[in-house]
């Protein structure tokens, strides 16, 4: 009987033994992580090849004597696997990467812990690189995501937190741009005042030609419409000294007045890179006993956000 109290007070001894022993080698890693900063600004253009980004750098400093091995996680709005700023109830996505590899949005350490190469000193360094993602469109504004950044040193056994949590700001502004082209013209091309004709052929009263005015815009926008002629087309090369031919304009069914100076239309595009199409209606007035030749007007479209 005093045999098996002993042998089982001698594996109850060893167990606590190894339990203690594992705490104390656990502890020797402390560390401390520092950003270069803890405020990230985005300028984000959705008409922009280039996608907005920003790198920070993080020092972390180790309190071991030893080896220790760190991992991070970071944690903000959105999803596992997606990230976003938000303005309201607006979104605009990006990522945070590493290196190349892409930082899971989870705080709670698990499969998606970051590990961090292995520190042999007192002091090492990385970058994570903010990124909005290619394609987003967003409305004009400012858009905001407060992330968490928590370090946990990695081993033998579960990971464990290190020290605080460090939160940092990210922000990305989207500036108000607007851009235009015409559909049903020469022109394709998206821009601040593209060029384009459109051709009557023969002429003869009543004859109608149409387009598409295309806008695309991160913010309500303002059209200006400016006819040289006043709403007319003059002879190429006669000019004042022959009778001019009048014309008429409406755009989504409205008539639009070109006599007395430039219109200015107020619209709200919704359809973002895809652009909103606002119908453009032109017909030819009276051309009876007209002198023959080349009738023209230039019609300036401008637009700019509102």
């Amino acid at each position: 009987m005093t045999r098996y109290i002993c042998f089982v007070l001698a594996l109850i001894a060893a167990f606590w033994g190894s339990h203690i022993a594992h705490a104390s080698s656990g502890r020797g890693c402390e560390a401390t992580i520092d950003p270069s900063t803890r405020l990230i600004r985005l300028i984000y253009d959705p008409f922009d090849a280039d996608t907005a980004s920003a790198s920070v750098e993080f020092v972390v400093r180790s309190k071991a004597g030893r080896d220790c091995a760190f991992a991070v996680t970071v944690s903000g709005k959105g999803n596992r696997l997606e990230r976003w700023l938000a303005l309201g109830g607006d979104t605009l996505k990006y990522d945070i990467s590493q290196q190349g590899r892409n930082v899971p949005n989870e705080l709670q350490f698990g499969n998606d812990l970051l590990p961090l190469k292995r520190f042999t000193g007192q002091e090492d360094r990385f970058e994570f690189l903010f990124r909005v993602r290619n394609g987003e469109f967003a409305r004009s504004g400012q858009y905001l995501d407060q992330v968490t950044v928590r370090l946990f040193e990695i081993g033998n056994g579960p990971p464990r937190q290190i020290g605080r949590d460090y939160v940092m700001l990210v922000i990305a502004l989207v500036p108000a741009r607007a851009q235009i082209t015409l559909a049903g013209s020469n022109s394709q091309i998206f821009g601040a005042n593209p060029a384009g004709s459109i051709d009557f052929g023969s002429l003869s009263t009543g004859v109608q030609r149409h387009a598409y005015l295309q806008v695309r815009s991160t913010s309500p926008v303002l059209i200006k419409l400016d006819s040289r002629h006043d709403g007319q087309l003059r002879h190429a090369s006669f000019g004042n000294k022959v009778g001019a031919i009048s014309y008429r304009l409406a755009i989504d069914g409205r008539p639009v007045d070109l006599g007395t100076g430039p219109a200015y239309l107020v619209r709200n595009p919704r359809n973002g890179l895809r652009a909103d199409n606002y119908q453009m209606d032109f017909r030819i007035g009276e051309v009876t006993n007209q002198v023959g030749g080349l009738y023209q007007d230039v019609l300036t479209i401008a637009v700019e956000p509102n």
